[in-house]
């Protein structure tokens, strides 16, 4: 219903608003980084080993497969998240 789409709008703003005003712990109030990093690293993975037509593409886009981790630990953080957000 629509509770939902207000219930998720509303947490966008306030997690853009978080970033906008470099307010880190409001961030790491409402982001469950560990999960994030956690579901990036595998997605990233993922499209890394894609050996389908659509997927072959994207084998060469970001980091190194041995570099995935340390990449994603770096920037999914509250304090560096402004720098993904800039991009």
């Amino acid at each position: 219903g629509g509770g939902l789409f207000y219930a998720q709008k509303s947490f966008e703003a306030e997690v853009v608003s978080a970033i906008e005003l470099a307010d880190i712990d409001a961030l790491a109030a409402r982001v469950d980084f560990e999960a994030l990093r956690a579901f990036l690293k595998e997605d990233i993975r993922r499209q890394k080993t894609d050996t389908s037509p659509l997927g072959r593409h994207m084998t060469g886009a970001g980091p190194s497969i041995d570099k995935i981790d340390a990449v994603v630990d770096y920037y999914v953080q509250p304090a560096n998240i402004e720098i993904l957000y800039y991009m």
